[in-house]
């Protein structure tokens, strides 16, 4: 198939992955996507109860309720009434933003669906980033999304991982780099 140092490493990773550089049929593709499950990180919806009473888990709160336990045992019952509630109209509020902003995030994730050109039955298709399976060959071109992490096999990528590093400027990957996107 290929040939030189550089190639036997790509045909390690054909052989480890069962595919060639014709990707895989659209029937194995389905047999894969069933084995590992769609390409999704699952999150777990977090009970809206345990977040709000996570806002009285935290070192102001806490110091409002010993103020407000403070002021009980002086027998200042009006100035624990307005502690307790400033302590509690200030959590409502808190989880109130967090709840909303959690929704727009999951709103936005809904209406950006990552798509990828990849290769099946020896055609170049568009699919939903969910359904690449391991052993799809991606196509990725300037200003993609990597939809999974990825084994580049052919050309030179700039690599934008200043979410994942830190770093500033893009980092050059070549043929053969195992790009992490996670």
């Amino acid at each position: 198939m290929t040939s030189g140092k550089e190639d036997a490493g790509q045909v390690d990773v054909f052989a480890k992955l069962h595919t060639s550089y014709q990707g895989l049929s659209q029937e194995e593709a389905s047999k894969r996507l069933k084995e590992y499950g769609p390409n999704m990180v699952t999150e777990r919806k977090r009970n809206p109860l345990i977040l709000l009473l996570l806002k009285f888990w935290a070192p102001v709160p806490w110091m409002l309720e010993i103020t407000a336990i403070l002021t009980y045992v002086l027998h200042k019952y009006l100035d624990m009434e307005i502690i307790l509630f400033l302590l509690i109209f200030n959590s409502i509020i808190s989880f109130m933003q967090e709840y909303r902003a959690e929704n727009a995030v999951e709103l936005l994730k809904r209406r950006l669906k990552v798509t990828s050109k990849v290769k099946r039955d020896g055609k170049w298709t568009l699919i939903p980033a969910e359904e690449l399976v391991p052993g799809d060959v991606v196509s990725v071109r300037l200003g993609d999304i990597v939809p999974a992490d990825v084994h580049i096999i052919d050309g030179i990528v700039l690599v934008d991982q200043s979410v994942l590093t830190g770093e500033s400027q893009p980092v050059e990957r070549g043929k053969g780099a195992l790009w992490v996107t996670s």
